[in-house]
């Protein structure tokens, strides 16, 4: 376990002369250490994932990861007081995924100065608005009542997980999917290089996939990094490998800051298992288990009812070009994969990121395989006037709690077998 910082400065209760000088000492130190609410992540000596043995897990471990606050995202929804909130099931909300304010939510609704992407900065805190013609897939967890409304949502902190850092850069994985895109918009062959997400997620041009998309004005990475966060992740090499059991070809390596893991980075290598994760892709393993934030399932993102987990996309193709791998939200891995088009899976950013500077990343504690979550320095600026939300009783569209272990499994069989399905 990580220790506090403690000062070892023993002072005798005679030398009261010293204690204004040490006092003072003792603040600048500490305002050295909290600032703004965050720990400086350099304070910290961030670590591999740690492992240990465990009874009673699926993957027979439990696997801890340190973890960095690093840019900002749409993740929490704003809904004013008095309102029945039906849009989600209570069981797939963590704390904090709805926000309740009814000054936030009537200033966000009277608004005129919202941008090309529906987003607009007050009192300092940044937000989006999407309707439903804006999600990606309309079938997910998320139900919503008419076509016209805007929903409206928080930039808040991204969490990462800390996969493995040689004390100069850090590979991070998003601690939970953070939207919903395709891999690809249309079902064809692709690879990595071709793919549209690759270009949605680092903000290229009509050139850089296959569907000829221009996302340079509007993509994740844009929306998420300042330029000066930008400059702080690495131009990583992706190494695109054929499929492990299919053979399925990868395509040519590239140079990109934002991709999504590939197969071997989640099962079957040395890698896999240092990142903390089980090594047979069959093992339903905890720690490739994923969660959505409320944005994400309003843009499509599909939960599994009563835990909230989620399935994601790897990089890596399927059992053919047109499809794509994934992790399914028990945590087990698909090596047929999903077609490329698919809009059910969720999105889990990776990035490597440059350690030099500690003025742009905060140290978030830590998470565990076990569901165990000890969060540190997330900056609550602007969560004046918030408050928790009223849940319906009983939910909209949860698993009834009368299901049968059968029906639960043949549930989660046709919902497996529906990533395979053609989209049009």
């Amino acid at each position: 376990m990580r220790e506090k910082w403690k000062s070892k400065r023993h002072i005798p209760k005679y030398l009261a002369s010293m204690m204004v000088g040490t006092v003072l000492a003792i603040i600048l130190i500490l305002l050295d250490i909290f600032e703004m609410g965050t720990v400086k992540a350099i304070d910290v000596s961030l670590m591999w994932p740690r492992i240990i043995q465990a009874v009673g897990m699926e993957s027979g471990q439990v696997v801890t990861w340190d973890c960095v606050w690093f840019g900002t995202y749409p993740q929490a929804e704003i809904i004013p007081s008095g309102v029945e909130y039906t849009a989600l099931d209570k069981s797939l909300l963590r704390e904090g995924d709805v926000i309740v304010s009814d000054d936030i939510y009537g200033a966000l609704q009277s608004a005129a100065a919202w941008d090309d992407n529906n987003e607009i900065t007050l009192d300092g805190v940044k937000y989006r608005r999407i309707n439903k013609g804006d999600a990606t897939n309309l079938d997910g967890s998320y139900q919503w009542i008419d076509s016209i409304s805007y929903h409206y949502f928080k930039y808040e902190p991204i969490k990462w997980r800390v996969l493995y850092t040689d004390g100069n850069q850090a590979l991070l994985l998003s601690d939970i999917s953070l939207d919903n895109q395709q891999y690809n918009t249309v079902k064809e062959s692709v690879s990595w290089e071709t793919c549209t997400i690759r270009s949605w997620l680092n903000g290229y041009d009509a050139a850089c996939n296959q569907r000829a998309i221009d996302y340079s004005s509007k993509n994740f990475i844009d929306s998420a990094f300042s330029a000066s966060e930008q400059a702080n992740i690495a131009d990583s090499v992706v190494e695109n490998a054929d499929n492990i059991t299919y053979g399925t070809d990868g395509g040519s390596d590239t140079v990109d800051k934002i991709y999504l893991l590939s197969e071997a980075e989640v099962w079957n290598t040395e890698e896999a298992v240092n990142c903390g994760f089980a090594r047979s892709e069959y093992v339903l393993d905890e720690a490739r288990r994923c969660k959505s934030s409320t944005y994400a399932k309003a843009m499509g993102v599909d939960s599994l009812a009563g835990t909230g987990e989620c399935m994601w996309f790897l990089r890596t193709p399927g059992y053919e070009k047109s499809s794509v791998m994934d992790v399914d939200d028990e945590g087990g891995v698909w090596d047929d994969g999903a077609i490329v088009n698919n809009t059910l899976i969720g999105i889990r950013m990776a990035l490597v990121l440059n350690l030099s500077s500690d003025d742009f990343y905060t140290y978030a504690g830590t998470v565990c395989s076990d569901g165990t979550i000890k969060e540190e320095g997330k900056d609550l600026e602007g969560t004046k006037n918030e408050e928790s939300p009223s849940f319906p009783q009983g939910g909209n569209k949860t698993v009834s709690e009368n299901k049968t272990d059968n029906e639960a499994e043949l549930s989660r069989i046709i919902k497996r077998q529906s990533r395979l399905l053609t989209f049009p």
